[in-house]
Parts: structure tokens; C-alpha cells; sequence
């Protein structure tokens, strides 16, 4: 009865063992999400009130001007997209978005094409 215990719990491991082997994905390269990640200008740039490039202006960030954080885009950049993506398809996801930013203390609007990741 014993030796048939221990082939059961031997047995039970080695499915234990070949599930999680199995079930491992892939080691991908890890793109964290636009949130999380600092930006840049590509040159000075408006801060807007509202999302509209007609709205009104409440100061400028300067090109260059690093450490830029995205608060959030309109439409939205779905996470997974953003680190799925290439730089190329990074970029054309902000080219069609209007995105709100936190730089040298203001929080304002930006068309989502002046911004570049990194």
C-alpha cells in the first residue's frame, strides 16, 4: 500500500511539474505603460485648458523639457497596445491623441503629437 502512495504523490508531482513547464509563456520585453513612463517635447509647446487646440492656453513647456508625465489621452491608449507596440506604432498611437501632462509643475493639454516617449 505504501510503495502505491508514494508512486501516486510521484505521480501527482510530475503533472504538477509538466503543467507549470507548459503553461510558462514566452520571456517578452517589457514596455511599461505610457503613465508610467517619462516624456519629452519635441519643440515648445502650449499647454491648453481643454483638449481642442482652440482652447485657451495656461503656459508653455520647452522643448526639451524632460520628465513629462501623461496623466491621460483621449481616446484612450489601451496598455497592452502601447507595450505591445513598436516605437513606430508608439508613436502613431499619440500622433491621433490629445493627452493631459504634468511638466514644471502644470498640469495642462497637449496634442499627443509633440510628445515623444523616453
Amino acid at each position: 500500500m505504501r510503495v502505491l502512495y508514494t508512486t501516486a504523490r510521484a505521480v501527482k508531482a510530475a503533472c504538477a511539474v509538466a503543467f507549470l513547464v507548459g503553461s510558462a509563456a514566452p520571456a517578452q520585453a517589457f514596455s511599461p505603460a505610457p503613465h508610467e513612463m517619462p516624456f519629452h517635447t519635441l519643440s515648445d509647446i502650449e499647454l491648453r485648458l481643454e483638449m481642442d487646440p482652440d482652447s485657451q492656453a495656461i503656459g508653455t513647456v520647452r522643448r526639451g523639457t524632460g520628465d513629462i508625465r501623461v496623466l491621460w489621452c483621449e481616446p484612450a491608449i489601451p496598455s497592452q497596445a502601447w507595450q505591445d507596440a513598436t516605437p513606430d506604432q508608439q508613436r502613431a498611437l499619440l500622433d491621433t491623441r490629445w493627452c493631459e501632462i504634468e511638466a514644471d509643475g502644470l498640469v495642462g493639454n497637449v496634442d499627443g503629437r509633440m510628445l515623444s516617449p523616453g
